[in-house]
């Protein structure tokens, strides 16, 4: 921005150099606000994927280490692992992503 034809030099040399720090303020502003968005959808990305998990009743993501370990002969998991730990609080349902959705929201608003 230019500064006021009607102000004194000394105060037009001022205004350029206070400009030119609002301007470098204004551009780390607009990066940090972008990461924050980045960072914020990241997480509400995780979000829907521990959800699916859950609908699937799958403890731990799929990955390539995962599917390694998994395939190794001596690690073979019992027939019967998967019903000892499961119980009627476990079941998954909308009010439960609900509220970690809400949660993702309260955090990055406080962040705001």
């Amino acid at each position: 921005i230019a500064p006021p034809p009607s102000l004194s030099e000394p105060l037009k040399e001022l205004f350029r150099q206070q400009e030119a720090v609002r301007g470098k303020l204004r551009l780390q502003h607009s990066i940090e606000r972008e990461k924050l968005i980045v960072s914020c959808e990241q997480e509400v990305l995780r979000v829907h994927c521990r959800a699916a998990r859950t609908i699937a009743n799958q403890a731990v993501p799929f990955s390539a280490c995962t599917m390694l370990l998994d395939s190794e002969v001596y690690n073979m998991p019992s027939e019967n692992q998967g019903d000892e730990n499961k119980s009627v609080r476990d079941r998954f349902n909308a009010r439960q992503f609900i509220s970690w959705i809400q949660d993702v929201d309260d955090k990055y608003d406080r962040m705001k």
